[in-house]
């Protein structure tokens, strides 16, 4: 009787440790992410990044403001990105990258201007 009970409660303990543990991180291609605009996987630098493109800035602007400031809840919903996360914003377009490189960050942000979300790249922090 007392081994039921102890592989019971092992098994309890087992199902509430898996309950309570952080996400896995996935690749930012395998993530559902709750927009609605079309999403496009790109490469940069040979780094994956990807965009959701809108047919108005106005469907654009819904979902950027579903995005916290940390980049890690969007929508109600917390994620679990693989590395550091910079989400921007211009027009018709949201663009995530998760990494650091240097270069990829500063390409990024030529074309669509000052991140809007996530975590802080070293120039934003100078």
């Amino acid at each position: 009787m007392q081994k039921l009970s102890i592989g019971i409660s092992a098994a309890l303990l087992l199902a509430l440790l898996t309950a309570c543990a952080p996400p896995t991180p996935q690749p930012l291609s395998a993530i559902e992410l709750p927009f609605s605009g079309e999403s496009v996987m790109g490469s940069v630098e040979g780094e994956e990044y990807r965009y959701f493109r809108y047919p108005s800035v106005e469907a654009a602007l819904v979902d950027k403001a579903k995005i916290s400031a940390d980049g890690r809840v969007i929508a109600g919903e917390k994620f679990t990105w693989e590395g550091h996360v910079h989400m921007y914003h211009l027009a018709k377009r949201i663009v995530i990258y998760v990494g650091d490189t240097p270069e990829v960050l500063e390409l990024i942000e030529q074309i669509f201007g000052p991140q809007i979300a996530g975590d802080m790249t070293s120039s934003a922090a100078q």
